[in-house]
């Protein structure tokens, strides 16, 4: 079974949720009130699923950022640390042995 995109689903189930509410009408049986509301969970179920997919696709990206920022930040230091380390071997170097 191929995976169904999450906004995909939630067209479904609201184009679902329209046409049982359009077959049922004003006066609805209990069966036809059952289907009512398993569309209308359907709809609020793949909303939630959107909604969820969202924040998490969201804390991804902003972990991602994150950890190349600290990556930029460690090569940034260690290249101080290493200028710094060759300008002292370099001014060690060029003072005059007594």
């Amino acid at each position: 079974m191929a995976k169904k995109d999450i906004q995909t689903k939630l067209t479904g189930a609201k184009q679902n949720l329209n046409a049982v509410k359009a077959a049922t009408g004003t006066d609805a049986d209990k069966k036809a009130a059952a289907k009512l509301r398993d569309a209308k969970k359907k709809v609020r179920r793949a909303q939630r699923k959107l909604m969820l997919d969202k924040a998490v696709n969201a804390k991804r990206e902003a972990q991602e950022a994150n950890r190349v920022k600290k990556a930029a930040t460690a090569s940034e230091k260690a290249a101080k640390k290493e200028a710094a380390k060759d300008s002292a071997l370099t001014a060690a170097a060029e003072t005059p042995a007594e």
